[in-house]
């Protein structure tokens, strides 16, 4: 899924499931298309609040970046 928001005026609340230990993921990743295009991921965040991110005893943080190539 690949999502985008643009300027809000106010703080966000980013809030996942507490069922079975797994929460909400914020992932940003550099990948190369099957064109052969290339998309370059970026993630800014500012006044946000994650409860319930990541999974609890993984390496799957609430915040993580994969494949990242590229750094500006």
């Amino acid at each position: 899924m690949r999502g985008e928001v643009l300027s809000l005026s106010r703080n966000i609340k980013i809030i996942g499931e507490e069922l079975d230990k797994w929460g909400c993921q914020i992932l940003t990743a550099d990948i190369m298309e099957l064109d052969g295009s290339f998309r370059e991921g970026k993630t800014t965040l500012d006044s946000i609040e994650i409860i319930y991110g990541g999974q609890k005893d993984t390496r799957h943080a609430a915040i993580r970046f994969e494949g990242a190539l590229t750094y500006t």
